[in-house]
């Protein structure tokens, strides 16, 4: 699996004077429909300080080559031992921003303060246990017919289940007083019913976790959800999650610095698994003994948050 990943960046930051005068002079306009929404909905509410952008057009393509990846076995296993080749490419505009840093406001009731929250160190661990919380109160029957219906989900390949399932939670949870979600699809058929009373208002706080989920696996390719599904299968998922948390652990702010994680509790055909879905997010991998060396790619570094909260959430569904 070989990926062109060579691509111009720009950083650009919100000075920290003008952040300082937005703090004592702006006053937000608390009666605004968007500010009486975002509180009726508990939404938090961001600002962007920092952005990582492209200097120029960026072609992105990966192919389906199986000599190219040290991980071979287990993509040759997904793909019909080499029997698919193929050619996915995306383009990326001038300008686009690929990844970006924020601070949490609180708008006070007069609107007269806006306050800065510092960001969170361990922010993607404690944001996925929070918006996934909802996962862990579900009866051991309702969390294996939730990892049921997920798993039909990420066997379509097309992602016609995800994007019907995340458009319609989407709109849900805009206006979760009137908008009903709907079961055409016999595989979301369980999910939808667990998803709503029996009057049919949707239980919100567990269809956050649900959409949370389904965006994460939107950001993932297609044999990677494959290759996940064999985790499953293997109950190799735990393992999987605590070696991505290992990687995140690390900076992703000094490209090209190496490190290397410990993967002894993995076998062979696990690792193989595993570092294929690793490798896949834009990483790249080299394989010494009991040892994985990494080279810090920041551009990895969303791709490698969606994976961990996909295996977060896989995980406490089968455990």
């Amino acid at each position: 699996m070989s990926h062109t990943t060579a691509v111009k960046l720009r950083k650009t930051e919100v000075c920290p004077m003008l952040l300082h005068s937005v703090i004592t002079k702006a006053k937000i306009d608390t009666n605004h429909d968007f500010i009486k929404q975002t509180k009726k909905l508990e939404r938090n509410l961001y600002v962007i300080t920092e952005a990582i952008e492209t200097t120029e057009k960026t072609q992105f393509e990966e192919f389906n080559e199986l000599e190219g990846s040290i991980f071979y076995k287990a993509i040759a296993k997904i793909l019909l031992m080499g029997s698919r080749k193929g050619k996915k490419a995306i383009s990326v505009p001038k300008s686009c921003i690929l990844a970006f840093r924020v601070k949490k406001l609180q708008i006070q009731s007069d609107g007269s303060l806006v306050i800065l929250f510092e960001e969170i160190k361990d922010d993607l661990q404690m944001e996925s246990q929070r918006e996934c919380m909802q996962f862990s109160f579900l009866a051991r029957d309702l969390r294996t017919l939730f990892l049921t219906g997920f798993v039909a989900i990420m066997k379509d390949e097309e992602k016609d289940l995800l994007q019907t399932l995340k458009f319609q939670l989407e709109e849900a949870l805009e206006d979760p007083e009137h908008f009903r979600l709907r079961a055409n699809e016999p595989e979301l058929q369980g999910l939808v019913e667990n998803l709503q009373d029996p009057s049919g208002a949707i239980c919100a706080e567990l269809a956050g976790a649900v959409l949370y989920f389904l965006q994460a696996l939107d950001e993932l390719t297609e044999i990677q959800l494959l290759l996940l599904l064999d985790s499953v299968e293997k109950k190799i998922v735990s393992k999987e999650l605590t070696v991505v948390k290992s990687i995140l652990d690390h900076e992703f702010t000094n490209e090209g610095e190496r490190f290397t994680i410990d993967v002894l509790s993995l076998a062979e055909e696990e690792l193989d698994i595993t570092g294929a879905m690793i490798e896949m997010s834009q990483m790249s991998v080299e394989k010494t003994g009991p040892s994985l060396v990494l080279t810090n790619e920041p551009v990895a570094f969303s791709n490698l948050n969606a994976l961990y909260v996909a295996l977060y959430v896989l995980n406490l569904l089968s455990t």
